[in-house]
């Protein structure tokens, strides 16, 4: 992979000296490794430690109590776990945002406190959950990370690290049909 990536960037140099400067990576491997580095977050700038900022000012400002910063700093790290821990917060996608959503409808109530689920990432127990049929958590409850998830978000927009907030539309409005979603 990387004598693959080292003559990608050879054949780019040669295509710029000849003139050819819109020239784009062709392999796979070299433009995955772009795609990584620019949703990257900037040295001080992944999600949690924005999350410590947006939870500083709440607190400061008296909107928030640390019991509820606490909380509300689960609901970020089970985020985090889901896209990755050094995402910037600017590429984090609605489609993203989807996924989880539906991939917290699909748990089971209680499964972090059931032996079943123990330890298991919240895609595997998704998946794992619906091979076992068992119950699963209500559109209400997922409303409630989706309403910690999104007001960081939207400061984030107002404090310049994001262009938009990818909660918006996202919220479960209607409680009478089966949910599915992606795992």
């Amino acid at each position: 992979m990387i004598a693959e990536a080292a003559i990608e960037a050879f054949n780019i140099e040669i295509a710029k000296l000849e003139g050819r400067f819109a020239t784009e990576p062709s392999s796979l491997v070299v433009k995955a490794g772009l795609e990584a580095k620019e949703h990257s977050a900037k040295t001080g700038e992944a999600i949690l430690e924005l999350f410590d900022r947006y939870a500083a000012y709440r607190l400061a400002e008296g909107r928030k109590r640390k019991d509820g910063v606490a909380q509300d700093r689960k609901v970020i790290e089970s985020f985090v776990s889901f896209i990755g821990a050094k995402r910037s917060v600017a590429s984090v996608t609605p489609v993203e945002v989807r996924n989880w959503r539906d991939t917290l409808a699909a748990l089971p109530r209680n499964f972090r406190k059931t032996k079943a689920f123990a330890g298991l990432p919240i895609q595997d127990a998704a998946k794992k959950a619906k091979a076992m049929g068992v119950k699963t958590v209500s559109p209400v409850t997922v409303n409630k990370y989706l309403s910690t998830l999104s007001p960081f978000l939207g400061w984030c927009v107002t404090n310049a690290y994001a262009d938009r907030n990818p909660c918006d539309g996202l919220f479960f409005e209607g409680y009478g049909e089966a949910l599915g979603g992606t795992f």
